[in-house]
């Protein structure tokens, strides 16, 4: 749980503005935050709990709508929260696929 809330907070402190230009050591580049649309979050099989969140929630923070596919091994440790967490949101934001991937 508190490794979540950090991720979380970090996204929080980021800088509001939805575009700027920064130049770095010569080199200009321009930031953009903003919502890409659908993002596909590929569930890892070796921390299942603490990295599902960590893709799902700042997806989800930057407004967009999610396709996740939980990992084989580890799936019932996850789909349980994964409904309980996809319930807290509109119908469409979070959608679940589930399979071997292959």
């Amino acid at each position: 749980v508190e490794y979540i809330q950090d991720t979380i907070d970090s996204y929080k402190e980021l800088n509001g503005r939805s575009s700027h230009f920064e130049k770095v050591q010569g080199v200009n580049a321009m930031i953009r935050r903003g919502p890409l649309g659908v993002v596909l979050c590929l569930g890892p099989y070796n921390y299942p709990l603490n990295e599902t969140f960590s893709l799902l929630i700042p997806a989800l923070i930057m407004g967009n709508t999610v396709i996740f596919k939980p990992a084989k091994h580890g799936v019932l440790c996850i789909s349980p929260l994964l409904r309980a967490f996809r319930s807290s949101f509109p119908k469409g934001v979070i959608n679940i696929v589930y399979g071997r991937g292959s």
